[in-house]
């Protein structure tokens, strides 16, 4: 597998760097690097424009040269460098296509004030605008204590089976848990408010043309029965640990689930919408995204005319 690294010098991008580090493997997978060095003024010499490039030359070099450090040693002698000339989210993009990656790497700004988790301009545009699958690296680089824990959201739709197949590409770690969630809507089937259909009886239904809808213990126990059978199918990781079936808002009660497991990376399918609606992603990606404290993995489906 390709990967693309965005680093700046920030600890945020080299926790991204260590992040990934750990799920590749130097045998078969390759990192490249990317910076894109801010522009830098010099008044005080006669060829100033030859310094200024210079500088930095001299910064993407340090920089890079720190990224190597936080990176495992298999993979770091065969490392590749790309130093940007354009603004970084134009420029990261560029450069993804340039070396054909497969995946592309980015840290988060962090988690800000109450609790809301604060994403980079950097990254934003790479999880909205990429053709592979982003990687967005938040707090630090690897679990404190015990197994990396990684948690998979599906709902059975094509998107879902392409964060499936992405997850088949990761050298995982021999003691990563690895657990399945699918949410069940709160309303019936997602087409008519609960409240109404809890007062439609079988006949009335059939009346009305609609057949019965099933209750939601009725819709989960048929859900765990397919995440059952679908999780068998997943990498190793998934072995042995039982997948969640939860009643709800999809997107509240995924970050619930990543507050309860205290999850290291969730891994989220995303609708890959046409270009008039390129900066959207589906409402569940979006809500994950914007509000989960943890690293996330965002794989987007093809794209639509």
């Amino acid at each position: 597998m390709r990967v693309l690294v965005g680093v700046d010098g920030s600890l945020g991008s080299f926790a991204a760097l260590q992040f990934v580090g750990r799920l590749l493997a130097a045998n078969r997978d390759e990192i490249t690097l990317y910076y894109s060095p801010p522009p830098v003024y010099v008044r005080t010499v006669a060829d100033a424009s030859a310094a200024e490039a210079k500088l930095q030359g001299f910064l993407a070099a340090s920089v890079f040269e720190s990224a190597r450090r936080h990176m495992p040693e298999a993979l770091r002698a065969a490392a590749k460098t790309i130093t940007g000339t354009r603004d970084p989210r134009q420029g990261l993009l560029v450069a993804a296509e340039e070396c054909r990656a497969d995946l592309i790497v980015v840290g988060a700004r962090g988690v800000g004030p109450a609790t809301a988790p604060a994403l980079g301009s950097l990254a934003r545009h790479a999880v909205h605008h990429a053709p592979v699958p982003v990687l967005v690296v938040r707090g630090a680089a690897l679990p404190a204590a015990g197994p990396l824990r990684v948690l998979l959201a599906t709902d059975a739709s094509p998107e879902s089976q392409h964060a499936a197949e992405a997850l088949r590409r990761f050298s995982w770690p021999a003691d990563t848990i690895g657990q399945a969630i699918s949410v069940v809507e709160s309303a019936a089937q997602g087409q008519i408010p609960q409240l109404l259909a809890d007062q439609l009886d079988d006949q009335q239904l059939a009346a009305l043309g609609m057949g019965r809808f099933a209750s939601a213990n009725e819709e989960a126990a048929r859900r765990l029965e397919e995440l059952q059978s679908w999780q068998a199918t997943l990498p190793a990781i998934f072995a042995g640990h039982a997948p969640l079936v939860v009643s709800g808002h999809a997107g509240d009660e995924i970050v619930s689930a990543i507050m309860a497991n205290r999850i290291d990376l969730v891994v989220v399918g995303a609708r890959r919408q046409g270009a008039v609606r390129r900066l959207l992603l589906g409402s569940t990606s979006e809500h994950v995204l914007t509000h989960t404290p943890c690293s996330v993995l965002v794989v987007r489906g093809q794209e639509q005319p």
